[in-house]
Order: structure tokens, then sequence, then C-alpha cells
């Protein structure tokens, strides 16, 4: 797997990580563009404290963390269904 990074300096602490799992409370959140455009925000608060070797741990830590992310939403026995009902 290939990594970028561009850093200022050298970060001194640094952790790989998993990307945290936790209990959240979601918000919507309005707003305005500098255009005067309403946008909205999705946003999060952690209910829980953020286990140690998650992401959210290692920043609120002061470390640097690197965590690899994949992110597929796709419905795969949905899929297959639909795949099947077009090749009938």
């Amino acid at each position: 797997m290939p990594l970028q990074c561009k850093l200022s300096g050298t970060p001194e602490r640094h952790q790989v990580d998993s990307a945290v799992c936790q209990i959240l409370r979601r918000q919507i959140v309005p707003g305005m563009d500098p255009m005067g455009r309403k946008h909205y925000w999705f946003t999060v608060t952690p209910l829980e404290p953020a286990d140690k070797g998650t992401d959210r741990w290692a920043v609120e830590n002061d470390y640097v963390s690197i965590t690899p992310l994949r992110l597929d939403l796709t419905n795969e026995v949905e899929l297959k269904k639909i795949q099947e009902l077009k090749s009938a």
C-alpha cells in the first residue's frame, strides 16, 4: 500500500491505529456559506471516552494517527438478488 504524506518537521509521536467505533450523538448543524447559501453539517459528539489504540485516542493524546481506511457500503445480498433478477 503506497503512503504519501507531507509534514513540516518529523512527528516524534505517531502510531498506527484502527478507526474508532463508539456510541456517538449525531447532530445536524445548520449554517451559511460565504455566499449566503444555507448548508448543513452532519456531526457527531462522542458519548464515551476513546479506547486506547484508536485514531481518536491518538489525536486526543497528541499523536499523529495513521489509520488505513476503506469504504464500501454495498449491500452484497441485495446486489446479488438484483443481478439474479436482471439475468433471469
